[in-house]
């Protein structure tokens, strides 16, 4: 018996040319090269993982790149231990089931935000959500039933920005 995987395969017939070739072209070849690095942060079967993914959503005159949380576990993490974000980012939380009143609170969270509640693409309404170091713990729910949420920092100027308002989600 022959005492390792590789001995086996050349034993069995398996061409040493065509290891030395295969070799050649994973290792010499110029024109195999790294992955880039948006590449590397994939998953092996070249999806992005969840929390990188991201989208672009457009409220009036402003657009933001957005975090996308639609799993149970983007969803509680939010901007959770999060030191800053840029007026120009924000979080968007998207629900599977058929629209209901959600309701966000501040644990853990080190900036002031604007909470959009959001159904079917038109804003329902804006609460604030003030971090919690500042505040005690506070809880915000929506005014009606909604199927996504927005998180924008406070200081992204929503002024305008009311309910009845569209937006624009680009996954």
């Amino acid at each position: 018996m022959f005492p390792t995987p590789w001995v086996r395969m050349f034993a069995g017939g398996a061409s040493i040319a065509a290891a030395i070739v295969g070799a050649y072209f994973l290792f010499v070849d110029p024109a195999v090269t790294m992955p880039a690095v948006s590449e590397q942060l994939s998953l092996p079967d070249n999806r992005v993982r969840p929390e990188d993914r991201r989208a672009t959503v457009l409220i009036g005159d402003r657009v933001f790149t957005m975090r996308i949380a639609d799993t149970d576990d983007l969803r509680a993490q939010g901007f959770q231990n999060v030191e800053s974000v840029s007026p120009n980012e924000g979080m968007i939380f998207l629900f599977d089931s058929s629209p209901a009143v959600q309701h966000f609170w501040n644990k853990n969270t080190l900036v002031h935000l604007n909470v959009v509640w959001v159904r079917d693409d038109i804003i329902i309404g804006v609460d604030e959500l003030l971090p919690e170091p500042t505040n005690n713990r506070m809880i915000v729910s929506s005014p009606e039933r909604v199927n996504a949420v927005l998180e924008i920092p406070a200081d992204a100027g929503l002024e305008g920005i009311t309910p009845g308002t569209r937006i624009e989600v680009q996954l």
